[in-house]
């Protein structure tokens, strides 16, 4: 224990005592510039892809991506389960814990990635039927893009889990420049092998694994043992421990469904897209998902900055600064949502121009119109995010699941099956803010129970108090 003690723990400690405005600046302002080049590596791929071989391979990108999704799913399962439970420890001061909690998380996100990425590159053809590419041309583009990404999804998988350790050890500034640095070699390698090369759609997958290797060559430089981190990455913690994995695979569950419902949402979309609109749709919506990615990225952001505020201060059992942290932050994701709405109905078309050129017209026009129809609720969106945090912090995954499933399963997925056969491929673009709306109503509800139960908590405090854990 003596180790853990001799280091700066500075920055962990200030979670329980520095002011709330400034640690979900400090927190989130890294997280959202990380989010945003995250995102932007998917954008660099469809752009580049799109202006040098045409909107079907882009049709081919999104017919893809849910399959992406289910690998991001796993690494979240995992990477959120742990990094949640050792925000709780280190409010707790159990920093001996946190990092065997690093080393479970680890090996167990290396060994889930490795098996399903051979299992991915073995049943390519059937994952992809079933995906929904019936268009033999995207089909063949999708074949070649899944083979080589299949071979490099450990790499960017372990990178985004691992890269949730820095933020949790209060380091977000480090969190951010691997992702930084990532995106930056996915924008050189993507213009070397797509443009320079004419790889094609081949070489938008080898740009994304050279950048995921970069990533990844980052983040486990700093936990290796010799740095400054007082969590490490070491061999005598790979040992799976029963008990620890199930809390990590418990508490991920939430994050885990919330990507599998929206690899789901992306499946239906996709068969939903090519029934009613064929390529042409498919191309749009993948447009719409891409710009949709830089949209969301900010709040989910803020999401990842305000979640080790408030894991770190409900261990420590400093209630006031769990509903502060969680009022600003939402009150943030809030304003943001408002300002972003009015850009995007405004400057629809200028945003869509980027990923084709005049021959692609038809599509162009489709994704601004739907771009503008699918996000009408966007000011709705940013609060109930927020709002799942706060349950994920406070390890409660249950009612993290349903509000993280509201939005992506329970209403949309059945608007999306029911209003297109009713208004046609206009009521697929609709489908987005019924499903907006309705979650928006779900997640205030179990939010105001939620408040109840924590004022309880602090009414009960006043009649025991316990100064050394009170700010």
């Amino acid at each position: 224990m003596s180790e853990f003690i001799e280091k700066d723990t500075a920055n962990v400690d200030e979670m329980g005592v520095e002011s709330i405005s400034k640690l979900l600046i400090k927190f989130s302002v890294p997280a959202i510039i990380g989010m945003m080049c995250t995102a932007a590596q998917n954008i660099i791929n469809r752009i580049f892809v799109g202006q040098m071989v045409g909107t079907d391979a882009i049709s081919a990108l999104v017919v893809c991506f849910p399959i992406f999704i289910v690998f991001l799913a796993v690494s979240m399962l995992i990477g959120i389960g742990g990094t949640t439970l050792t925000a709780l420890k280190l409010g707790e001061q159990k920093h001996e814990e946190a990092e065997v909690l690093l080393g479970q998380s680890t090996i167990l996100i290396f060994a889930t990635i490795v098996i399903a990425g051979i299992l991915t590159y073995i049943f390519t053809d059937p994952i992809l039927v079933f995906s929904g590419a019936s268009d033999p041309v995207v089909f063949a583009y999708a074949h070649s893009y899944l083979k080589i990404e299949s071979l490099g999804l450990i790499l960017a998988c372990l990178s985004s889990c691992l890269n949730n350790f820095i933020r949790v050890e209060g380091n977000p500034r480090t969190a951010m420049l691997t992702q930084i640095i990532s995106c930056m070699v996915v924008i050189l390698a993507n213009y070397f092998f797509v443009v320079r090369l004419a790889l094609g759609i081949e070489g938008a997958a080898l740009g994304n694994i050279v950048g995921s290797a970069v990533g990844l060559s980052w983040v486990l430089y700093y936990f290796r043992p010799q740095s400054k981190s007082f969590m490490k990455i070491r061999f005598k913690n790979f040992k799976l421990q029963a008990a620890l994995v199930k809390s990590i695979l418990i508490l991920g569950i939430p994050a885990c469904l919330m990507q599998l419902a929206s690899s789901l949402q992306n499946l239906v979309m996709n068969r939903v897209m090519d029934a009613y609109g064929g390529s042409a749709a498919l191309a749009a919506v993948g447009i719409v998902m891409s710009l949709s990615s830089i949209i969301i990225m900010p709040m989910i952001g803020l999401n990842q900055g305000s979640q080790p505020i408030l894991g770190y201060n409900y261990g420590a059992c400093n209630y006031k600064r769990v509903k502060r942290t969680l009022f600003l932050a939402a009150l943030m994701a809030t304003v943001y949502s408002c300002i972003t709405f009015v850009i995007l109905e405004v400057f629809a078309d200028s945003l869509v121009s980027i990923f084709g050129s005049d021959k692609d017209k038809e599509v162009l026009e489709m994704a601004a119109y739907a771009l503008r129809v699918f996000f009408l609720a966007l000011p709705f969106i940013g609060a109930p995010m927020i709002c799942g945090s706060y349950f994920q912090a406070a390890g409660k995954p249950i009612q993290s699941t349903i509000i993280n499933l509201s939005r992506q399963v329970l209403v949309y997925i059945p608007a999306l099956v029911i209003l297109p056969s009713i208004f046609g491929l206009n009521g697929a673009w609709f489908a987005g803010p019924v499903s907006d709306i309705a979650s928006f109503i779900i997640c205030m509800t179990m939010t105001f129970f939620a408040m109840r139960t924590l004022n309880k908590k602090m009414a009960y405090q006043k009649y025991r108090p316990e100064p050394d854990k009170i700010n």
